[in-house]
């Protein structure tokens, strides 16, 4: 996949690989956020062969990971649909069988009230499986580095297929972590694009990344 940003070379990102673009111009980087996050049309994607790409289709924006990535708004949905496609006749069979049996429960706990009541049984799985609040731990919030490990794990769960954007990774990962993340991400089929802005390039923190730099000056560090 390339990505294009007039006038600079295109800039290419592959599969198993975190691609970061690290700018010092405050225009372009918000010219590449508006692009990832609204589908505005400073960044142009294509694909191998140069064919153009629509942004909103082929891109997943997630953004700060502090500020914006909310795994339960984010994810929680799509695993939610992708476990109910993936229960195996037994498993939904059972499920349906223990929500009954709550019902149940529930109807002879208010048989002393001497009233005519009855409940509604529950009998489809998504009511069920959204019934149980399944939602992610708070502890993986409390954790960075956590919460992009998840990430990366619910995305491998989903099939994801799209160019994830991420952006302000060096304001929360250390040298360790972000160690951690490009190994992590090379062992999966996962296309990763980090967006930073800075008047100092990490060329060092992002070693074993496609790094791309653009200072002050305009000048490209692939140049």
């Amino acid at each position: 996949m390339n990505i294009t940003y007039y006038p600079y070379r295109p800039i290419h990102a592959e599969q198993g690989h975190i691609t970061v673009i690290e700018t010092a111009i405050p225009e372009m980087y918000s010219g590449f956020l508006r692009s990832f996050r609204e589908a505005q049309d400073s960044v142009k994607l294509s694909d191998e062969h140069f064919n153009r790409l629509a942004l909103e289709k082929y891109t997943e924006w997630i953004g700060d990971l502090m500020l914006e990535l909310d795994l339960d708004v984010k994810l929680k949905r799509l695993l939610l649909k992708h476990v109910l496609n993936s229960l195996d006749e037994y498993t939904a069979t059972k499920l349906i069988d223990q929500a009954r049996a709550l019902s149940n429960e529930v109807l002879a706990a208010v048989d002393s009230l001497d009233i005519a009541m009855d409940v509604a049984p529950i009998t489809e799985i998504d009511a069920i499986i959204k019934f149980s609040g399944l939602h992610f731990s708070p502890i993986i919030h409390e954790d960075i580095y956590g919460k992009i490990e998840t990430l990366v794990k619910a995305l491998l769960e989903l099939n994801e297929q799209k160019l994830v954007v991420l952006t302000n990774v060096t304001h929360y990962l250390d040298v360790s972590q972000m160690q951690d993340l490009v190994r992590l991400i090379n062992t999966t089929p996962l296309t990763f694009l980090i967006i930073e802005f800075s008047s100092q390039q990490h060329r060092g923190y992002f070693a074993d990344c496609d790094y791309v730099g653009i200072d002050k000056d305009f000048l490209d560090s692939r140049d």
